[in-house]
């Protein structure tokens, strides 16, 4: 039996296509169950009141995670302050916590009413207009940085939050 000297272009052609469409389909399969599997996640609505005190700012903001796995603020970092906390609650029962929880397709708000991120002893003064780099720092994705203005709307820190020491949670 004589081969034509075409037929080893055909199969390699054949087993060439044949495995290009098995990665084309592993490919097609892991992109759509990864963008399932994994946080997306975005920062809205950032903003830092006017200072109740040279010592301390709090900045708001909501945390969006559109994507099907959760995730974690772990931190939130500035250009204006080496010392950000995430505090819970409001009024005299304040408390830092280490964490937030993002789960999946849900959206956390930083709020003065709850939790919400504090400033500590920033190293310029910030007046109402100004921007502030905020870097918010997650357990399983990318950090995400965004500027924050700050507001002319009154009213500082949270009730009580002027009035609490900073040691009390550890972290003076």
């Amino acid at each position: 039996m004589t081969r034509q000297p075409w037929s080893a272009f055909v199969v390699a052609g054949s087993v060439a296509f044949g495995a290009g469409m098995v990665l084309l389909a592993a490919g097609t399969g892991s992109a759509a169950s990864a963008g399932g599997d994994r946080p997306r996640l975005s920062v809205i609505g950032a903003s830092i009141s006017p200072p109740g005190s040279a010592a301390e700012v709090m900045a708001v903001a909501t945390v969006r995670n559109a994507g099907g796995a959760p995730d974690t603020l772990i931190g939130v970092r500035t250009d204006v302050s080496t010392i950000v906390m995430i505090h819970e609650g409001a009024g005299g029962g304040m408390d830092m916590v280490d964490t937030v929880a993002l789960p999946p397709r849900r959206t956390v708000a930083l709020a003065a009413s709850g939790r919400h991120i504090m400033i500590m002893q920033p190293t310029r003064a910030l007046r109402p207009g100004d921007l502030v780099h905020l870097t918010f720092v997650f357990a399983r994705s990318a950090p995400l940085s965004i500027d924050a203005r700050v507001t002319a709307t009154p009213g500082g820190p949270p009730p009580g939050h002027g009035d609490h020491r900073h040691g009390d949670h550890g972290h003076g």
